[in-house]
């Protein structure tokens, strides 16, 4: 199993770059009754950088016990600077691992109840990455929606070349 650094930075960066251009005077709406606000959203986005770094750095969450709950951002400054420091924690994790790391099994249970057991790099894989890139998707639903120009992801976008 290998973890691709660069996909990480990439995914990262891409991230980053759509959470910048969410308007925070927008945070409370919503495009439907059942979505997520646009607050919520980019919470969401920035906090599941802590997700990568849980799962590299332990062998389990017990959802029933104390962990870290997300909040909506004040603003779009307060924003970044959680996901910058939670990118930073991640890179850090990354940079501390072994090849033999990502093979150990980790489990996500509520208490005596286990969700699922699965090898660290594919829940890393699916858990933030695919994750990531799932709700950065919604995300630019939202910007076209509320008529923001929205940021290259795997290519360009109509509003961007590059």
């Amino acid at each position: 199993m290998h973890l691709a650094h660069g996909d990480l930075e990439r995914e990262i960066a891409t991230t980053r770059r759509m959470l910048k251009r969410a308007p925070e005077e927008q945070y409370a709406w919503k495009p439907h009754e059942k979505s997520m606000s646009l607050g919520d959203l980019v919470s969401h986005l920035a906090h599941l950088l802590w997700w990568g770094t849980t799962t590299l750095t332990t062998d389990e969450l017990d959802m029933a016990g104390p962990f870290p709950r997300r909040t909506a951002p004040e603003n779009r400054a307060a924003l970044l600077d959680e996901f910058d420091r939670k990118a930073d924690e991640l890179r850090h994790a990354v940079g501390g691992l072994a090849e033999e790391d990502l093979a150990r099994m980790w489990t996500l249970r509520v208490g005596s109840h286990v969700i699922f057991s699965e090898p660290k790099a594919d829940v890393f894989r699916s858990f933030t990455i695919s994750h990531m890139a799932h709700h950065r998707g919604q995300l630019s639903v939202y910007l076209r929606l509320l008529n923001v120009s929205v940021p290259p992801s795997y290519g360009p976008t109509a509003d961007e070349d590059s």
